[in-house]
């Protein structure tokens, strides 16, 4: 497992597999400054059933040799380890791109008739969608993050910030001197077909304090697909764990991601492990971590998730905040 990127790995397993759980997938968009290892970390996943990386792409041949793919449902999953180089054409080459990213994401295949595009798709039943994986350096969908949210785009997918601690840092210069690929071929438990998880109301509520504490922070007026979002990862993590129902230890475990959604809050992986622990009181969290990460480091993480109001402290010690 590659330092500092348990959370990234975990997450973008999860987003991949929600393509076979009904209603839709999950689309997600990873960002970092460079030379995070973001590209590397998605380049892992390819080979995997139903997977499509895709290194560079126009409208062109996105309609005449992945929309076949995805219509036939032999693809599942788009994944771009460097969105840059799509942004990097010119707006109305990017446009057309991204309006039909939109469409795979949104609405599902369907005929699309542009003056590049001209596909048919002959659906039978549901309307067939397919998730959508990219990252891209955090600079530079700030700069471009006003015209992607006017354009649609940014509210399909759900954002994931990430950063390193200074320890995870010192110990990937250790890797690198000694010549040592962190990075291994990930082969998932992938369903068969699509499937149903069962979602209860009362774990669906406990939801609640973190659509609508943070929905507007990625550009969403209602919250409505955040929400989906959310319930479909934890939908994904129950199949994980062999149980087409989701309990409260799947809704725990994406409440885990919050802090990697909202920017500036920003996550790490002492921050994601932190979480994964609750409950507990803070000795027990240093005591747990202390091989990875300083006291200082803990204490200033366990502050930042208390202002940001993703966890709260009784005399039982830290716990997430749920309804």
């Amino acid at each position: 497992m590659a330092i500092g990127l348990k959370p990234l790995e975990d997450i973008v397993e999860l987003a991949i597999i929600s393509a076979w759980i009904k209603p839709k997938p999950v689309s997600l968009g990873i960002f970092a400054p460079p030379e995070y290892g973001k590209t590397e970390a998605l380049l892992q996943f390819a080979g995997c059933k139903g997977v499509k990386i895709i290194s560079d792409v126009t409208s062109f041949g996105l309609s005449r040799f992945i929309l076949p793919e995805i219509s036939s449902k032999r693809v599942k999953c788009l994944i771009f380890p460097d969105l840059l180089k799509i942004l990097n054409r010119s707006w109305k080459v990017t446009n057309e791109i991204l309006s039909l990213l939109n469409v795979i994401i949104e609405e599902g295949v369907s005929a699309v008739y542009t003056f590049n595009i001209q596909f048919d798709a002959e659906i039978i039943g549901d309307r067939v969608r397919c998730g959508v994986i990219l990252a891209c350096p955090e600079e530079v969908i700030k700069e471009r993050e006003n015209r992607l949210k006017k354009f649609g785009f940014w509210s399909r997918i759900l954002p994931f910030y990430f950063e390193y601690t200074k320890e995870d840092l010192l110990r990937i210069h250790e890797e690198i001197k000694e010549e040592r690929s962190p990075f291994m071929k990930k082969n998932l438990n992938i369903p068969d077909d699509e499937i149903e998880i069962k979602l209860p109301k009362e774990e669906a509520d406990k939801l609640d304090p973190i659509v609508f504490a943070f929905k507007d922070s990625i550009g969403s007026t209602t919250g409505f697909r955040l929400r989906w979002n959310l319930q479909q990862l934890a939908k994904a993590n129950a199949w994980i764990n062999d149980r087409d129902i989701v309990i409260e230890e799947d809704i725990r475990k994406i409440i885990s991601f919050t802090p990697f959604f909202f920017n500036p809050i920003k996550g790490d992986e002492c921050i994601y492990r932190i979480l994964r622990l609750l409950p507990a009181k803070s000795e027990e969290i240093v005591e747990e971590l202390s091989d990875l990460y300083s006291r200082r480091t803990i204490y200033d993480r366990l502050k930042r998730l208390k202002e940001s109001g993703i966890i709260i402290e009784s005399e039982r010690g830290w716990n997430l905040r749920l309804k």
